[in-house]
């Protein structure tokens, strides 16, 4: 995991209290400061890839609304390929659900922006 924040870092850390076991770290920022912009990457062979990853698939340029209405436009047209009839509410909601766990698989296993191997 590679991330980069677009204000001022004062401190930072990991929590070592066991109320913090399930936190991995922190940063502090400036008191005055009321709206940070983390851009993250992920990848599964290191945090230089991750690094790399977010470099290629998140300029520094690229403004929150714009990746924001992209993703939106991406994941309606990957989860609107399939229509569903009489389905209850909690039955969509377990199927687009699974739908969404499902898309980002093979991306993961590569660990980078490259397109999924097929198996024969």
């Amino acid at each position: 995991m590679y991330g980069v924040v677009d204000q001022k870092v004062l401190a930072s850390g990991k929590l070592s209290d066991a109320a913090a076991a399930n936190v991995g770290g922190y940063f502090r920022f400036d008191a005055k400061t009321t709206q940070v912009q983390l851009r993250i990457a992920t990848s599964l062979i290191g945090t230089a890839q991750a690094q790399k990853n977010l470099e290629l698939e998140l300029p520094r340029d690229r403004k929150f609304s714009k990746v924001k209405d992209a993703a939106q436009a991406l994941w309606d047209a990957k989860l609107n390929t399939i229509e569903v009839e009489g389905a209850t509410a909690d039955q969509l909601t377990t199927m687009y659900s699974n739908m969404y766990r499902l898309f980002p698989v093979p991306e993961q296993r590569l660990g980078g922006t490259q397109a999924p191997r097929r198996s024969p």
